[in-house]
């Protein structure tokens, strides 16, 4: 098992890092989808400061309510995303589910 260190961006934890797998972890609910686009979106700065520490790979825990999805790619899809969102100031890099690889399933 891999020790996972808190990720605090701007004041609160977004996350979750593993060092020793240069991954980040963010878990997420319905209302972060961004449906227009059909993806998950990530702070642009979050994104420059993971890749600064040695993170390599993001984690997308998606809770829907009836399953849970756990996405998987390289830090570079989202930094080389075309799409982008102003949300209140804060450019978010945004990314298709499709652009992104299903590592676990879970139904309840």
């Amino acid at each position: 098992m891999f020790l996972r260190y808190p990720v605090i961006f701007k004041g609160r934890v977004v996350g979750y890092s593993v060092p020793q797998r240069l991954l980040f972890i963010t878990y997420r609910k319905p209302h972060h989808f961004f449906r227009k686009y059909r993806g998950f979106g990530i702070s642009k700065d979050l994104l420059e400061y993971l890749y600064n520490k040695g993170i390599r790979f993001i984690r997308i825990e998606y809770d829907s309510g009836t399953e849970t999805v756990v996405y998987e790619t390289h830090i570079d899809t989202f930094l080389n995303s075309p799409i982008e969102f102003n949300y209140q100031g804060d450019i978010q890099k945004v990314v298709p589910v499709d652009k992104l690889k299903i590592v676990r399933r879970i139904t309840y």
